[in-house]
């Protein structure tokens, strides 16, 4: 039987110097994949908190990254390395990014979704986000985004973050 993820993963905040990984593993996951210097420039925004999924050798092995403007959040990120798929990881770096951006008066949140992702679009709709739109050929190879959205985020309870909160 394997350790539930909780004990075996913790989450930490993104740094600069996990670039090479975030861009080992956008690689392995995603096939419209993020430049490199778009992770780095998004690293280095102070709008931009991100979080990491180290396992016990402080390897990323997920991450997640939200940018902050007025009071939105906005979800640019979300990513788990595949073998490690269906842990609850991915909810708890969706958590760790509602959860933050409560604690920072964010009153709500958006993201865009592949349309074909219904694994994510079920996750999300768990936590109160609804589909206010779609941005139709969003994606390189020409699928559309389902932009989704939750308010208010007050109606959430996070009271795991503590450890995150400034």
């Amino acid at each position: 039987m394997y350790a539930p993820a909780s004990a075996v993963y913790r989450l930490t905040p993104l740094l600069t110097t996990d670039l090479p990984q975030l861009v080992a593993l956008e690689n392995q996951i995603f096939s419209d994949r993020w430049h490199p210097q778009a992770f780095a420039d998004m690293l280095n925004n102070e709008h931009v908190t991100g979080f990491a999924l180290r396992d016990n050798r402080g390897v990323v092995q997920g991450y997640a990254a939200y940018y902050f403007v007025v009071d939105e959040a906005h979800i640019a990120t979300i990513a788990v390395t595949p073998a490690l798929r269906g842990r609850g990881l991915g909810e708890r770096l969706l958590r760790a990014m509602l959860g933050h951006a409560f604690a920072q008066g964010g009153v709500m949140a958006t993201l865009e979704v592949r349309e074909s992702n219904t694994v994510a679009q079920k996750l999300y709709h768990k936590y109160g986000f609804e589909l206010v739109g779609e941005r139709r050929r969003y994606y390189p190879d020409g699928e559309t985004a389902l932009l989704m959205t939750v308010s208010p985020l007050k109606e959430l309870n996070f009271p795991e973050m503590q450890e995150f909160l400034p």
